[in-house]
């Protein structure tokens, strides 16, 4: 499967129901086959640690909780019939998003589908643990979003691409992290206390000791104080290949439904990451902007629309100018292959040409050595599949837009090679299908550097 073609597009549709819990009943409809139920844009970006390195590289990095063995009857089930079920008991689709934070309204949504009001993992494989703190919201996360649409939007517009796990964690969807970051080390586990006062601010507390007291701790303090905890493995990718760290993991995902969550920029060196965009850029006078950029209802994205259209020769100075000016100048045929992207993956890609160099790209080899190794590794859950396969692409600031067909393709492979394909696979057998979020262009659209640069 080496191009785009391999995979066809959907939309996914959104339905309401209601809770249930794990039990005998959830893992025998698992077991036969069935559901399985109980199983902004902003004006400045939410600030992400680049660094690789472990304990000590950022505050983030000093939020990690342990993750605990919680067998379930219907994780069980679901690995025994999993080989026959294929990829995905909830969308047999990929999704793709722009913007990380986009991704937590595909995951509630896929949770609601199947009345699950959770726990389950998220497997997240990502440059960054992506766990800040959610700033002040007077949004209620706990409450009915299952069976109410208008409240699950609300609860997953209260996300970016920062905090959207911990968002998962006070809506009770995500107990724990299994975070696989690019580096060397030991794994490294703790837990996590998450809260908030009365006004409505969020807090965390890093909770210290041995992993077996911690789990008690952490069940007495739940039960006490319906405080959120949340678990999270700190694993360096490079010790997927220790056959001892490698069996632990294995062993602790197959122990619950979990998402498999990927960011393209697992595969970025620093080097080759991009240049914020000028809508972020340091001193820019944009307009208030959606909370994520890819929505394109924005009076943001109206106003660079309006840029872009005009037939005037004039350009203020300000917010976009310069990518403006650079768009203009393309060829008429560069601008018609800019024409099928969204107008933010526009300017994105027109910042990118105003610096009049070429691009540093991912290496190619390093990239290869990574994939092998999340191959390896997850070969080890092909009876044990994701519910939801989520992918964010991160180009705004973390991943280059000529890196993005080839990271991407390389992850839908991927996830093709361990899963396989369902029964409305097509004539050649290319799975998965992908579907889209909002302002996100189909891979097929993307722009490849030798239409730009001789």
């Amino acid at each position: 499967m080496n191009s785009s073609s391999s995979y066809s597009s959907s939309s996914s549709s959104t339905s309401s129901s209601s809770s249930s819990s794990c039990s005998p009943t959830a893992a025998a409809a698992a077991a036969a086959g069935l559901p399985t139920s109980s199983s902004a844009a902003f004006a400045m970006a939410p600030e992400r640690s680049r660094s690789r390195r472990g304990p000590g590289r950022s505050k983030e990095l000093l939020i990690l909780a342990s993750l605990a063995l919680r067998v379930c009857p219907r994780a069980a089930a679901a690995a025994a019939a999993a080989e026959q079920r294929g990829l995905g008991d909830w969308q047999r689709c990929v999704f793709v998003a722009n913007d990380h934070g986009q991704v937590l309204g595909e995951w509630l949504r896929g949770a609601a589908e199947q009345r699950f009001g959770g726990p389950l993992s998220v497997l997240h494989i990502d440059a960054h643990n992506d766990l800040n703190v959610p700033e002040a919201s007077s949004v209620e996360l706990k409450g009915d979003w299952l069976s109410n649409s208008s409240h699950r939007e609300a609860v997953a517009d209260v996300a970016d691409l920062a905090n959207f796990q911990q968002i998962a964690t006070w809506a009770g969807l995500v107990d724990r992290v299994f975070w696989i970051r690019p580096g060397w080390g030991s794994p490294e586990d703790s837990v996590l206390k998450l809260g908030q006062d009365r006004s409505g601010s969020f807090s965390e507390e890093l909770l210290n000791g041995p992993f077996n007291t911690l789990e008690h701790q952490s069940a007495t303090a739940r039960k006490a104080a319906d405080a959120p905890l949340l678990r999270v493995h700190d694993i360096p990718d490079q010790s997927l290949a220790v056959p001892v760290e490698k069996k632990a993991l294995l062993d602790r995902v197959r122990a619950e439904p979990y998402i498999l969550d990927i960011d393209l920029d697992f595969f970025v060196e620093d080097e080759a990451a991009p240049e914020r965009p000028p809508w972020l850029a340091s001193g820019s006078d944009c307009p208030a902007a959606c909370r994520r950029w890819p929505e394109l209802a924005c009076p943001l994205w109206e106003e660079m629309e309006a840029k872009v259209s005009s037939a005037s020769g004039f350009l203020s100075s300000g917010c976009a100018s310069s990518a403006v000016s650079v768009y203009r100048r393309l060829s008429l045929e560069q601008q018609e292959r800019l024409s099928v992207l969204h107008l933010p993956e526009q300017l994105i890609l027109a910042n990118q040409l105003s610096t009049g160099t070429r691009p540093v790209r991912v290496e190619q080899q390093q990239m290869a050595r990574q994939a092998s190794r999340l191959r390896a590794f997850l070969a080890g859950l092909k009876d044990h599949p994701p519910v939801l396969v989520t992918v964010a692409r991160s180009m705004d600031a973390f991943t280059g837009i000529f890196d993005v067909p080839t990271l991407e393709r390389t992850v839908l492979e991927l996830v093709q090679e361990v899963w396989g394909g369902h029964e409305d696979e097509d004539e050649d057998g290319h799975a998965p299908c992908v579907s889209y979020a909002e302002g996100t262009s189909e891979l097929e659209n993307m722009p490849a550097e030798h239409d730009f640069y001789p």
